[in-house]
């Protein structure tokens, strides 16, 4: 009987967790002692021409920049290893490629202690809760695309709502509330697109222990001018 309870325990869990990914502007890293470190593309990158991935810190130095291949990476992973290189700090991921891609990338990708998903706009499937902070102090508006979103403060308390606030903006939902720089949020969502207005950005996981503030010096990169060439530092 135990044993049968135990298979039913675990078969449920298969059925029912749920892989998190992401779209977001920026895939952020923080390494806080030099170690050797990987990036790992885990799920199918069905496009063609497979996407273009770039890593650099806030210094513009480049550790990473080329294709990652079509393929299916569900199995077997497609590794980047970031050497040990007496270098620490803040890194910033750029994903090019169609949107959808990301649907199918299970996240975390690197097997650093922090990594969170930044920017002003998401795009998301993941059902579950959402952890993240905000770049700096002030009112911070969020907008659901054709859905409803919540925020709630560390007690668990419901701090903003869509539903509540019944304010919209074209295809968007509003809601809005005062955020500090130290504090974590957690956000609830009914919808797959949402956006931070005003061209403020908030930093997010699935788990809150991977939440860190990047260096604001790597949104000002422009990674767009590197060149196209793909090689490990």
């Amino acid at each position: 009987m135990q044993k049968v309870f135990f298979v039913f325990i675990l078969f449920s869990f298969i059925c029912f967790s749920e892989d998190f990914n992401i779209y977001s502007k920026g895939y952020y890293f923080y390494e806080k002692e030099d170690r050797e470190w990987h990036i790992n593309f885990k799920g199918k990158i069905s496009s063609f021409c497979g996407i273009y991935f770039i890593l650099f810190n806030e210094k513009g130095d480049i550790f990473y920049c080329g294709v990652i291949p079509s393929s299916d990476y569900s199995e077997k992973p497609y590794t980047i290893k970031i050497q040990k290189d007496k270098i620490t700090g803040f890194y910033k991921g750029v994903i090019v490629g169609e949107e959808t891609i990301t649907d199918s990338l299970s996240l975390p990708l690197s097997d650093l202690e922090y990594e969170v998903y930044g920017g002003d706009y998401f795009a998301t499937h993941y059902k579950g809760r959402l952890y993240f902070r905000v770049e700096s102090d002030g009112v911070y508006v969020l907008g659901a695309y054709k859905g409803n979103l919540k925020v709630l403060n560390e007690k668990g308390e419901i701090i903003a709502d869509t539903r509540i606030t019944k304010k919209a903006e074209k295809y968007d939902n509003l809601t809005e509330f005062e955020a500090k720089k130290d504090n974590v949020y957690i956000l609830e969502k009914e919808c797959r697109y949402f956006k931070v207005k005003e061209g403020k950005k908030i930093f997010l996981s699935n788990d809150a222990k991977k939440l860190f503030i990047p260096d604001p010096s790597l949104d000002k990169i422009e990674w767009w001018k590197i060149p196209l060439k793909g090689e490990n530092k």
